[in-house]
């Protein structure tokens, strides 16, 4: 079955947290007895759910850089009438007229932005209702289904449109690379939208499972095992249907645009098992991990936003006070919001909004500069085609990674006395990084390759995958943490996103360590490139840093021995307790 690539990469953005074309997440618990996850791909205090009603559409021309300038308390989501979109679709299929064509074609393109926007909108509200409110998760579900239904029936009238009378004008409008990609797209099968629906539905119920207190671990276990099962089932189908022999190569290529495959992934793991065996040997169970860094609330965080954007670039304290200005963010405990973190932009309004739970430590500083790379990226690269763009999802995860890294070099001023512990704290992060997203990528590669599988047999895939790579469990729950990392469920095979953008930033870290300045320049010039244009290893190797497919030592040593040193330092007595 044919099917463009881009509905494909449409709908995999949705698996991110809801639906859009840039978006990251992650997680970043304490330490605990199994595997940390820092930071990695989110306002004022939360308010009142918005009543679902229209929200204002500004007239914007994609791509000029304009963002709108509208407060994100002023936007609201509703349940928008397909009608009058349906109809006016069959009619640009089917017309012979120039001007027609291209005054249907930015109507289509404004009205489908504005969907994606109410999905956007209707999922923080999901994630800022803690994933507790029946009535949002419904509208989640409706918004969505929506969604693909109107993505896959205008790219259906489009590649009519583009074969027919009006392909040269249309063509001109829409740019020809744009429109290329279009080009015999055929519509969604009824069973293939039944999968997308399902899945859908199988992410939300995970979502209100995850959190409930009152379900034993082992149940709740065996209930996320079934739904996490189900969902490597549906997926293998989409892959099949699309002609691909394995989910793993359908995600790689279709969901996240890359340009080296499972088995490079699959090499890079083996390759840094032995760095992962030391690194939890002597590294992970440091005793800094004990102490309590430090505690920043939101209002402090924005603060050091505002102090430290400046110092990266003007574009990213331009980004940092129209994101303030306008309330674009949502930074709250992870007790009264679902607890991740996530960046993503809302079409309508060219607007970039950051989501982030806060976990009360020195995570939270990691995870806020994180995200912050994202925003950054996003308001400076505005998407290119009108429709929705795809970039590169591994390059995205370098503009957050890396400023993580650079972050090191303020620690003396935010921690003070405590700067080196906190240093600890960011290196560990960055090489978990890599670490667990090798174990996670490799976890995935195995269910999927044995959908039929049980609950207690994707445990011990787990564990024994974990203890490859030297983690040592302390207790038997330690099998179920997988289950807590939301990408397993919602964005398959994204992981390995921050394993390899890690091994970009963190030679940008090591740069910094000799000749800041420059590692900033680095740093600016990565983000002014975007995501879009180029593929991963192309942007690696073109801004002369080293690929992972080539010499690994060159770039994960450096920033490996800082941390090992800094960690015998500590535990030897010789760094301030």
């Amino acid at each position: 079955m044919k099917k463009s690539r881009i509905l494909s990469l449409l709908l995999a953005a949705a698996l991110l947290c809801g639906c859009g074309a840039k978006k990251t997440e992650s997680t970043a618990p304490e330490k605990t007895e199994t595997i940390s996850i820092p930071a990695a791909t989110a306002a004022p205090e939360p308010t009142a759910t918005p009543e679902p009603t229209a929200a204002p559409t500004p007239e914007i021309t994609w791509s000029d850089g304009v963002h709108a300038d509208v407060d994100f308390d002023d936007m609201a989501w509703e349940i928008y009438d397909m009608t009058l979109f349906n109809e006016r679709c069959e009619q640009l299929s089917r017309t012979e007229d120039a001007g027609e064509a291209e005054e249907l074609y930015r109507w289509l393109a404004g009205e489908y932005n504005k969907l994606r926007t109410y999905s956007e909108l209707v999922w923080i509200d999901f994630y800022a209702s803690n994933g507790e409110d029946a009535e949002i998760s419904d509208a989640c579900q409706q918004i969505d289904d929506m969604l693909s239904e109107a993505g896959d029936t205008l790219f259906a009238a489009l590649a009519f449109a583009l074969e027919g009378p009006v392909r040269r004008e249309l063509t001109a409008v829409m740019g020809e690379e744009n429109a290329r990609s279009y080009v015999g797209y055929e519509e969604m099968s009824e069973r293939e939208s039944y999968l997308w629906n399902r899945e859908t539905e199988l992410e939300l119920r995970y979502n209100e499972l995850v959190d409930r207190t009152d379900i034993s671990e082992p149940s709740l276990n065996y209930q996320l095992g079934r739904i996490f099962l189900d969902l490597v089932k549906i997926r293998n189908e989409l892959a099949e249907l699309n002609g691909y022999d394995t989910y793993a190569e359908y995600a790689y290529e279709m969901s996240y645009g890359r340009d080296y495959t499972p088995e490079d992934a699959a090499r890079l793991c083996e390759q840094i098992k032995p760095y992962a065996r030391k690194y939890y040997a002597d590294c992970y169970y440091c005793d800094v991990f004990q102490e309590d860094i430090g505690y920043f609330s939101a209002g402090e965080l924005m603060d050091m936003l505002s102090e430290y954007a400046p110092r990266i670039s003007p574009e990213a304290a331009a980004a940092q006070r129209y994101m303030e200005d306008h309330g674009l963010y949502l930074i709250e405990s992870m007790n009264l919001i679902s607890g991740l973190g996530y960046t993503t932009t809302l079409p309508a309004y060219n607007a970039p909004f950051l989501y982030n739970s806060l976990y009360g430590n020195v995570y939270d500083v990691t995870s806020m500069f994180h995200e912050f790379g994202h925003y950054y990226d996003a308001f400076v690269n505005p998407e290119p085609d009108p429709l929705g763009s795809y970039g590169s999802y591994d390059i995205y995860e370098i503009h957050s990674t890396s400023l993580e890294a650079l972050t090191c070099g303020w620690y003396d001023e935010i921690f003070g006395e405590e700067a080196d512990k906190a240093r600890i704290y960011c290196l560990d992060s960055l090489i978990d990084n890599v670490v667990s997203g090798c174990i996670y990528d490799e976890f995935q590669q195995y269910v999927y390759a044995h959908p039929d599988m049980s609950p207690d047999d994707v445990n011990k895939a787990y564990r024994d995958i974990s203890a490859s790579y030297g983690v040592s469990f302390r207790s038997a729950s330690g099998a179920y943490y997988w289950m807590y990392v939301s990408h397993n469920f919602e964005s398959p095979f994204y992981y390995i996103s921050y394993a390899v953008s890690t091994l970009a930033s963190l030679q940008v870290w090591a740069l910094a360590e000799k000749d800041r300045d420059a590692a900033i320049e680095l740093y600016n010039d990565i983000v002014s490139r975007g995501a879009f244009d180029d593929t991963y290893c192309e942007l690696v190797r073109d801004v002369g840093l080293k690929l992972f497919t080539e010499d690994l030592d060159a770039c994960f040593r450096d920033a490996y021995t800082a941390l090992d040193d800094l960690c015998r330092r500590y535990d030897a007595g010789q760094m301030a307790a």
